[in-house]
């Protein structure tokens, strides 16, 4: 093929840089959003794919008859991307900010967004948390996790433990060094100014709920599990069966545990029961940040 095509390669490799069909593929695209049927909503989440995104995928295709979304994320250098939700869906738009700002303010317009659904502002600045009001348009918040009263999004310290300082719904909070107190004050004295003016302030659980009330006790708080948990069937309830004879209690742990999910913990808790001669195995089903004795 190089014999007979020497420039094919170079060829391909320009089509590809180029990309001649992208404005008639980005049109199409456009076309399919403006198909007047169904409203269009813009979700906004951070970057860093996990949870919150699949929610977010989640969600769009239980409302796929009711709704079309479109995902806003923050990239590198101050840029944003506006595509669909799906892994197979490859219609992206790229905004640099501050220049391109009114670009993507003037497309969502034309594309006729409705409503904004906020799942998350890690990575957003001002611009797309003052988007709703430019926009004219509605805005409702979910909480995925802790970033509303926590600029370190997990309530933890510096070695990644809880820390009852950080968490807005603590009884017992202890006393927070000033510096650290007037940060944590400022950070939600502005999270609540955005989610006061919210239509719905959402958490999917009891616990995120209470943490919300400690921080906007006037906002438009919901309880709304996620769409895998149906609210009308009951959890099930823990009902060990009895170990018989001298059998251990055999713990099992799921997940990728950072410091902050508890690896750390689950160590000291296995090395006290070995210790103290307790009839307890624990199991890591996954991995830890580091290899645990």
């Amino acid at each position: 093929l190089r014999r007979l095509h020497p420039r094919y390669e170079a060829e391909v490799l320009r089509f590809v840089h180029q990309d001649p069909a992208r404005p008639a593929r980005t049109a199409v695209d456009l076309a399919r959003l403006l198909d007047g049927r169904h409203p269009l909503v813009l979700a906004v989440l951070h970057d860093r794919n996990g949870g919150t995104e699949r929610h977010v995928v989640e969600l769009a295709e239980l409302l796929r008859e009711r709704a079309r979304f479109l995902l806003l994320r923050p990239l590198p250098g101050q840029r944003l991307s506006l595509r669909l939700p799906g892994p197979e869906e490859g219609f992206e738009l790229v905004f640099n900010l501050p220049e391109q700002g009114g670009a993507l303010i003037d497309l969502l317009r034309r594309l006729g967004v409705c409503h904004v659904h906020v799942h998350h502002l890690l990575g957003h600045g001002e611009f797309v948390r003052r988007l709703p009001a430019r926009l004219g348009v509605s805005y409702d918040f979910t909480a995925h996790d802790f970033y509303f009263a926590d600029p370190g999004i997990t309530l933890t310290d510096a070695n990644g433990s809880y820390d009852p300082a950080r968490d807005p719904a603590a009884t017992a909070a202890t006393a927070a060094p000033d510096a650290q107190e007037g940060s944590l004050v400022r950070w939600r004295q502005r999270s609540a100014e955005f989610l006061n003016g919210a239509r719905f302030v959402i958490a999917p659980s009891r616990d995120m709920l209470a943490r919300l009330v400690a921080v906007v006790p006037g906002a438009p708080l919901h309880l709304v599990p996620h769409t895998d948990v149906d609210p009308t069937v009951p959890l099930p309830r823990p009902a060990p069966a009895p170990l018989a004879g001298d059998r251990p209690l055999r713990v099992a742990v799921i997940g990728a545990l950072s410091a902050i999910k508890g690896a750390d913990v689950l160590e000291d808790a296995a090395l006290a029961a070995r210790k103290h001669g307790a009839p307890v195995e624990f199991h890591l089903i996954g991995y830890a940040y580091r290899t645990l004795r």
